[in-house]
């Protein structure tokens, strides 16, 4: 049977790699094997990429070449400022090829390869504790709105799913969880990460996300030391807003006695 070729987007090659172009390693043939339209996608270009993004994704293929049997990962973090009180600090994790899991531990094994950028989303959902379900509740409904908006992606497709339940401090929860492996193509990734944080779980450019590459141990160090500092900053709006509701209420009482 005659192997079946397609012409990358990229740099125009017949490529029989259907996962990444043997001439370029773009992944965008993924697209052309499934017939989607690349002309009506941000997936051609930079231009909505996140500052530093590129650059940290880079990095990250270096320190894996240099560190063959530990994990790297490139952390993108929210703001400290604009972590809320439904929100989470941690926005995206690019692990290595070979290394990233499932929340059931399970291995996420989409290239076979050592070397190369996964990424795993997880839309977890809280099952009903009645101690906390007021948090519950805005959780999922805001997880239940990324997953919407999720699948109207045109890289959807590319995504292997998983799903399964876990327990958090005694709480409940279902996984929802959807993986890509994009090879060593680091201008791909930036391009579909960039849209997932626009389109998804709603970064602008002017939130200026936070971007760190760790190796091994440094991970885990990093994550702590990025989490604490949210934590001291978390719920900058929610005081905000408390503190506006407390000058209103003030000064309606302040008019109510002058009178």
């Amino acid at each position: 049977m005659e192997e079946k070729l397609l012409k990358c987007p990229n740099c125009g090659a017949n490529a029989t790699n259907h996962q990444n172009c043997e001439y370029c390693g773009s992944l965008l043939v993924r697209f052309v094997d499934k017939g989607i339209d690349l002309s009506k996608t941000t997936y051609t270009s930079n231009a909505e990429v996140f500052p530093g993004l590129i650059a940290e994704l880079e990095q990250n293929l270096r320190l894996q070449e240099s560190n063959p049997n530990v994990n790297v990962v490139t952390d993108i973090w929210r703001e400290k400022e604009k972590v809320a009180k439904w929100t989470s600090g941690l926005l995206i994790s690019v692990g290595r090829s070979g290394y990233s899991q499932w929340v059931d531990g399970k291995p996420i094994n989409n290239s076979g390869e050592k070397t190369g950028l996964c990424i795993c989303l997880n839309f977890e959902q809280a099952l009903k504790n009645w101690a906390r379900q007021d948090e519950e509740v805005k959780m999922n409904e805001i997880k239940s709105s990324q997953i919407k908006k999720f699948k109207k992606l045109k890289c959807y497709s590319l995504f292997t799913y998983n799903s399964c339940k876990y327990e958090v401090n005694v709480t409940p929860y279902v996984s929802y969880e959807y993986a890509i492996d994009f090879g060593r193509d680091i201008e791909g990734a930036a391009r579909l990460i960039s849209e997932i944080m626009r389109n998804v779980l709603d970064v602008t450019s002017a939130d200026n996300p936070e971007i760190k590459t760790n190796v091994g141990e440094m991970i885990e160090i990093s994550r702590k030391e990025e989490d604490e500092a949210r934590e001291r900053n978390g719920g900058t709006w929610d005081k905000m807003f408390g503190f506006i509701i407390l000058f209103v209420i003030l000064y309606i009482i302040s008019s109510l006695v002058g009178c």
